[in-house]
């Protein structure tokens, strides 16, 4: 008896297998992008899950937009758009409702010596009337990083500014438009270290501090130094030194908290490594005494002792402010696009209310996870952050800042898988399609 000839099933060749591969690694990335925006344009995200803890009202400055106000509801209360870019925000004087801030915007041609220029302005706000004044500016030609990142009250009459054109710190007379007093970072350092001509220190922040001295954030050499006007660094209370990525990577906007309130201490974003620190003053050296940091974490740019003893964190490539409580547990959170800093009025000017981590005895928070609630599981959020620890942080925060405002830090991941895929896919098919052997000489 001859029995029937069964077809016989075939495997799957090796190119339907690569591309089976290609294509799994595609929708999975295409889903979890299409569910982050979906999530987003909704308007589920991460502050639902947050209390309403926050009291008062909330200044914020963008990088790439409005100075905006938000009332304790995460409602936006008023947006001011007068300027391109706007980086520092102050209180001044505390209960006016008068904000002090610095800004820059784009000058015409016809209104400078270069092709393109801007105007860096230090001006003032009345949240109350609407009105703005120019306080002190100048124009720079539009090259390299030559913006004013901060300003601080010294008097009724003078501003201090961090004027990352000219690498230096100064005062301003408003009255008289005329610089009294300045410090050049070349009085310190060398010329070899640092980023080169067009961005060589980026000094990024300054405070006048109540007993004279100027403290300032030196980005590019990784410290934040002390100054004694007329006389220069005070060598023994710099935090942090030049690539010594362990105690500060290309910090923003430090706190000075004097002895009377547990001082003497600095908070500090510590940018590149994605957290809020603090350094006590202990047998005239500086030790870390608290930090705060969870895995959506990305590139902090301002943090703000407040005199709840609260923190108010601003977390530019995570795209959120927030404020933690004592225990580090997010009780208020706005989302936003590319924050540089924010301030809580009525509790003075950045940390000049609050005291110390010492001593108000807090814990530190370094777990993984973002705020209860969050779409993503831990897991995820685990992953993203040994990938964004281990990443070069210039580039990755670099690439993080130009993407659409949809795609937060963590899914960077899904999309960097999205896009390997298309090219590899695209190049493999190309091999397969063409007939090298006709391509190559006989």
């Amino acid at each position: 008896m001859v029995r029937p000839t069964l077809p016989t099933i075939g495997r799957p060749s090796r190119t339907t297998a690569v591309r089976s591969v290609f294509a799994v690694l595609l929708l999975l990335s295409v889903l979890l992008l299409a569910g982050n925006y979906v999530t987003t344009a909704l308007g589920t995200s991460d502050r639902n899950a947050a209390s309403l803890a926050g009291n008062g009202v909330t200044v914020l400055t963008e990088q790439t937009g409005p100075l905006e106000v938000y009332g304790p509801n995460e409602t936006e209360l008023n947006e001011y758009e007068r300027y391109a870019r706007y980086w520092d925000v102050d209180e001044s004087p505390v209960g006016s409702r008068t904000l002090l801030y610095t800004a820059t915007k784009w000058v015409p041609k016809t209104e400078c010596d270069w092709k393109r220029c801007r105007r860096n302005v230090v001006g003032r706000l009345n949240l109350t009337t609407g009105e703005h004044t120019e306080l002190f500016s100048r124009i720079y030609s539009d090259r390299g990083s030559n913006e004013w990142h901060d300003a601080d009250r010294v008097n009724g009459t003078h501003v201090a500014v961090a004027g990352i054109r000219k690498d230096r710190v100064f005062f301003a007379d408003v009255e008289s438009d005329r610089i009294t007093w300045q410090w050049h970072a070349s009085e310190r350092y060398p010329r070899d270290i640092g980023r080169g001509q067009y961005d060589w220190t980026h000094l990024n922040d300054v405070e006048v501090l109540d007993d004279g001295r100027v403290m300032a954030s030196v980005r590019n050499m990784d410290e934040v130094v002390f100054i004694r006007p007329g006389r220069g660094v005070i060598d023994d209370w710099t935090l942090g030194s030049n690539d010594n990525y362990d105690v500060l990577y290309e910090q923003h906007n430090m706190d000075y908290i004097p002895r009377d309130r547990g001082g003497p201490a600095v908070i500090v974003s510590d940018s590149h490594n994605n957290r809020i620190v603090e350094f006590q003053r202990v047998n005239d050296q500086w030790r870390q005494s608290w930090v705060w940091k969870d895995a959506k974490m990305q590139w902090t740019r301002d943090g703000d002792r407040m005199p709840n003893g609260h923190t108010l964190i601003t977390d530019t490539n995570g795209d959120r402010v927030f404020e933690v409580n004592e225990r580090g547990e997010v009780v208020w959170l706005v989302e936003t696009t590319k924050a540089y800093e924010a301030e809580r009025l009525g509790t003075g000017d950045e940390s000049r209310g609050g005291q110390s981590a010492a001593a108000l005895g807090l814990p530190s928070h370094t777990t993984a996870g973002g705020p209860s609630g969050s779409k993503y599981s831990r897991f995820t959020l685990e992953v993203w952050q040994l990938f964004s620890d281990n990443a070069p942080p210039y580039i990755l925060n670099s690439i993080l800042f130009v993407l659409p405002p949809w795609i937060d830090p963590v899914q960077f991941l899904p999309l960097g898988v999205a896009g390997t895929t298309l090219v590899s896919w695209s190049g493999i098919e190309l091999y397969w399609r063409v007939d090298w052997r006709r391509l190559l000489p006989v």
